[in-house]
């Protein structure tokens, strides 16, 4: 009896290709690349609006927050971080060939940027070192014994 196909959970935020887009002079592309980034750009939008509906409740407004939602938040995080730079560097590149003119190139990267910052700042906020956390008082900070708090193992 074949087994019944199980839609599982996309990993990522956004849709990952097989090489990274600095491999790609080794491909054969194919399509607008052009088009192909306006998509992405957009798709990456939706996700991060997505991703911090879910953050706000999985985890910044959950008093029972486990280990795992903490895993899926900085993954998360990481994944959009680091979507967002292949798309501003992939546009840097259409602006480079004249593929797109300067404008184009301000608006989408000014607003990626924008984005970038506030994933950047969440990323460190939740999940950097205990001494770089600005919500956190420097009493507590002291108490901590950095050998034996479940935050440093």
């Amino acid at each position: 009896m074949p087994k019944e196909s199980v839609k599982r959970p996309a990993v990522s935020f956004v849709g990952r290709e097989m090489f990274p887009p600095s491999h790609r002079e080794w491909l054969d592309a194919q399509g607008d690349g052009v088009a192909q980034i306006e998509e992405a750009f957009a798709k990456w939008l939706q996700a991060v609006s997505k991703f911090e509906a879910i953050a706000e409740r999985k985890v910044y407004n959950n008093s029972e927050c486990e280990e795992t939602d903490l895993r899926f938040h900085r993954g998360g995080l990481a994944a959009l971080i680091s979507d967002g730079e292949r798309i501003a560097i992939e546009e840097s590149v259409f602006l480079a060939q004249g593929m797109i003119d300067a404008d184009h190139f301000k608006a989408h990267v000014g607003v990626i940027d924008q984005h970038l910052a506030k994933l950047t700042k969440r990323l460190h906020e939740w999940h950097g070192a205990l001494e770089d956390q600005a919500d956190v008082p420097q009493s507590f900070k002291d108490g901590v014994n950095v050998g034996t708090h479940a935050l440093y193992r």
